[in-house]
């Protein structure tokens, strides 16, 4: 026995990912072409990476994002996540529950907060509603998981019965 470790499989690997939108014309709305919104991107994220997608407006950013989560059905291509158990599955080929299943562990941040929180609810109910509809906590245990929360993204818990305009850009993002 040599002691080395199996080497784990990456957090996410993309292979040659496309999403592709139909350019539809005429009276039948036929396709006559396509835009091609993201074209084999390939790349590859392991534990403890952090990365970013720059570019310039109207290049793919969001596109890539919104197909890696499933939000866009893939045109090709694989989408290799390693999930909660330690299994790696392809999202592109996810349907039904099993799609639902993993949106549990991904998420969008969105770079204008304001226009993605309700500003009629306090944070306490905006962080609360995901853990209480994905059955994660219910009850009084929600105010202390939120409050968990909070603290793990450095924001205060005594706060959490504030509305998002209480808070700064930077605070809105981690809300």
């Amino acid at each position: 026995m040599t002691g080395s470790a199996t080497p784990r499989s990456p957090l996410l690997e993309l292979d040659d990912l496309k999403m592709h939108f139909p350019i539809r014309k005429g009276a039948f709305r036929q396709v006559v072409g396509h835009v091609k919104a993201v074209d084999g991107v390939s790349l590859r994220v392991e534990d403890g990476e952090t990365l970013g997608i720059v570019g310039e407006s109207g290049c793919g950013k969001s596109t890539l994002a919104r197909t890696v989560l499933r939000i866009y059905r893939p045109t090709g291509g694989e989408i290799r996540y390693r999930d909660r158990r330690g299994g790696t599955v392809d999202l592109a080929a996810l349907s039904g529950p099993a799609l639902k299943d993993i949106h549990r562990d991904l998420r969008m941040v969105f770079q204008d907060p304001q226009s993605s929180l309700n500003p009629r609810l306090p944070v306490i109910d905006i962080i609360g509603e995901v853990l209480s509809v994905n059955g994660i906590v219910k009850g009084r245990e929600l105010e202390h998981r939120v409050a968990d929360l909070m603290r793990s993204v450095g924001l205060r818990p005594e706060y959490m019965r504030r509305y998002p305009h209480a808070f700064s850009g930077g605070e809105r993002q981690r809300i």
